[in-house]
């Protein structure tokens, strides 16, 4: 497994495109595992966070016939799509810390099982980071319709022009509305008789804000989704619940890089003035770090195989 991880590990420098050497380094780590184990071939998967995903990165892993995981970046125009449509036949997660639900999709890298994911203690994280934006929004939104309210316009059509133009950028979840109210002018000093008709009239808008709790509660709900994707289209393979505890597994994997940014380990204060020693430098000491967690192969019962899990 070593000599695996040396033969594959090449030091790049800091302009290089992660995205594109991360998926020829996944590609050679499996060609290799494959030629050693091709027995185990068909339960390898590899696992990515967000930043590995890409339509070339998974039409190249399709293409080389490698099972991966990963999670879908929240930035695609199809991730937001699926998200907006998720709002219905959400199926509850087996420990009772979620709910999920599930779409096939056929993207130009190929098809893909999307699992929607969305746990309770992320969305009421995400609903507790919404209120304070919501009070905060509310009160700059009070302020800015204070402003218009006592501007005077001389016609009701004005008036109506300017909320128009007001509500512009308000959120959904804040709701507004407004009655006019017309006040007769006087060019003459001092009070005026009942009979007498004002010289103009002006118009005034009369604002009312409200927060919409349910529709913050939605968004809440759609914030804290996020999506699980796999070239494994068989759930009988890989059940739907699976491919989210097996993507999550990374999580082991990435608390053994934590150290590297420990003040105390001092990885940014080595030194090495040749090449030569900058290659050396990782291919001695990746190995006695990462070297593990990398090649960790983990028992998979119900999949009657093993798995190796990349991150």
């Amino acid at each position: 497994m070593m000599e695996m991880f040396r033969s594959c590990l090449r030091p790049l420098d800091g302009n290089s495109a992660d995205k594109e050497h991360l998926s020829a380094a996944v590609k050679a780590v499996m060609t290799q595992l494959r030629e050693q184990l091709p027995e185990e071939q068909e339960q390898r998967i590899a696992i990515f966070d967000s930043g590995g995903y890409s339509q070339a990165n998974m039409k190249s892993y399709n293409d080389a016939k490698i099972w991966w995981i990963s999670r879908v970046p929240e930035t695609s125009t199809a991730t937001k799509v699926a998200l907006e449509e998720a709002c219905e036949q959400w199926q509850p997660l087996s420990d009772g810390s979620g709910d999920y639900v599930v779409r096939t999709m056929d993207l130009p890298q190929g098809r893909e099982r999307w699992v929607i994911v969305r746990t309770h203690a992320q969305v009421q994280a995400t609903k507790e980071q919404m209120e304070k934006k919501v009070k905060k929004t509310h009160q700059e939104w009070e302020k800015r319709l204070w402003h218009l309210s006592k501007q005077a316009f001389a016609c009701e059509n004005d008036a109506q022009q300017a909320w128009k133009q007001a509500m512009k950028g308000k959120p959904s979840w804040l709701i507004a509305t407004f009655t006019m109210k017309e006040q007769g002018q006087y060019q003459q000093r001092g009070r005026p008789k009942k009979e007498t008709e004002p010289d103009q009239t002006i118009w005034y808008v009369v604002p009312k804000l409200e927060v919409d709790q349910q529709e913050v509660m939605v968004l809440a709900r759609k914030k804290a989704a996020f999506i699980v994707a796999t070239n494994i289209l068989d759930d009988q393979r890989l059940s739907h619940e699976q491919v989210i505890w097996t993507y999550k597994e990374q999580g082991g994997v990435e608390r053994g890089f934590r150290f590297l940014k420990d003040p105390f380990f001092l990885a940014s204060s080595v030194f090495v003035k040749k090449p030569e020693r900058v290659i050396a430098l990782p291919l001695h000491h990746g190995p006695l770090f990462v070297g593990v967690p990398l090649g960790r192969v983990s028992a998979a019962p119900s999949t009657c195989g093993y798995r190796t899990n990349h991150s």
